[in-house]
């Protein structure tokens, strides 16, 4: 069979019946049936170590759709965009996203923002009876999502925004002024709901927080300063490897505080 023999007739193959017309909120449900499968085959023959991580993910596709994206500088610039739960490499389990309409299929939470609920909804898919450590990256962080994922026995942790719900007062700084205050390896934090807040600096502020650490158990060690050139992302810990601790008790914090920019 010749190439354009083949895609003639891969025309007519669909997943779904073509002929049921669906809601806008029900987007996805064109590839619903294949996907369900592959989600429900992922967690039969997967189970993923004790680190996990929720990132966003792009579904290569480049025809004509509302719900894609085309994001500029990523190695797919252009498709559906997912919320994935991962762990080495393989994927666990997702839910969609649209522009459009938000995230399908996660209900409300009380509390938590749309995206926040999508997270606790993939979370709640890792078997229940095992010790999981959630990874996250600034986009989902946040001490109320931190606090529900606690109540699971689900631990967390990741890097922060300024503004991220819940983040205390005492420690937002703009990278700009941290740079002139704060002298370089220095950490703080504070304890808010069980989740520990840190800011870190090195070449530029790092904000982090944390449900299942405990800063005053660290290990130092020596870091030579990068280059401020540099585009090697450091480990947060550079000098400050943070040691497991109890999950659901945890000690004051650092004792240094910063005079010079908190009021």
């Amino acid at each position: 069979m010749s190439l354009n023999r083949y895609e003639q007739l891969k025309r007519y193959f669909h997943i779904s019946d073509p002929r049921v017309s669906l809601e806008p909120k029900d987007w996805y449900k064109k590839v619903d049936p294949l996907a369900s499968i592959l989600q429900k085959r992922y967690r039969y023959f997967y189970l993923p170590g004790t680190k996990v991580a929720i990132d966003e993910m792009v579904v290569r596709f480049s025809g004509r759709s509302q719900h894609t994206l085309k994001i500029r500088n990523k190695p797919v610039k252009e498709g559906y965009k997912i919320f994935a739960l991962c762990s080495h490499g393989c994927t666990y389990g997702f839910v969609w996203y649209s522009s459009l309409v938000g995230l399908a299929d996660v209900p409300r939470q009380s509390n938590l923002t749309p995206t926040s609920a999508g997270v606790l909804a993939l979370a709640q898919l890792l078997p229940p009876g095992h010790c999981w450590h959630l990874i996250l990256d600034n986009y989902f962080t946040n001490v109320l999502l931190f606090e529900r994922l606690l109540l699971l026995g689900i631990g967390a942790a990741g890097t922060t925004r300024v503004d991220a719900a819940g983040f205390p007062h005492c420690l937002k700084i703009e990278k700009a002024e941290a740079r002139k205050v704060l002298p370089w390896g220095y950490v703080t934090g504070a304890v808010v709901q069980n989740t520990c807040c840190l800011i870190w600096q090195d070449n530029s502020s790092v904000l982090f927080m944390t449900n299942y650490h405990d800063i005053q158990e660290t290990i130092e060690r020596r870091r030579r300063r990068p280059k401020k050139t540099s585009t090697k992302v450091p480990s947060f810990v550079g000098s400050l490897a943070m040691k497991y601790a109890n999950r659901y008790r945890y000690r004051p914090l650092l004792t240094t505080t910063i005079t010079t920019w908190v009021q």
